[in-house]
């Protein structure tokens, strides 16, 4: 996943800033995950595991979906700008 987040934001940069989208992107990551870290420690400890567990998979499931309706919503703005050649029989 790693190797394709870089690319992907080497992609959307120019060329000579790509060593500082890639240092964001990682510090970005950095700070996250021990965010998290500390959030989970204290969701734990007020609501318990079992709860935690439940309610990072609704989360999940409710990013997953936002995800691909957003998805949906681009793609069909981008498919009625390009031109559907069609393949040989």
């Amino acid at each position: 996943m790693s190797g394709n987040a870089f690319a992907a934001a080497c992609d959307v940069v120019p060329p000579a800033r790509s060593g500082v989208a890639a240092g964001v992107l990682n510090m970005t990551g950095g700070f996250t995950g021990a965010a998290m870290v500390l959030v989970a420690g204290y969701a734990k400890s007020t609501i318990g595991f079992g709860a935690l567990m439940t309610w990072s998979a609704a989360l999940t499931g409710v990013a997953g979906c936002v995800l691909m309706l957003g998805a949906a919503a681009w793609y069909q703005k981008d498919g009625e700008q390009s031109v559907v050649v069609p393949l040989p029989a």
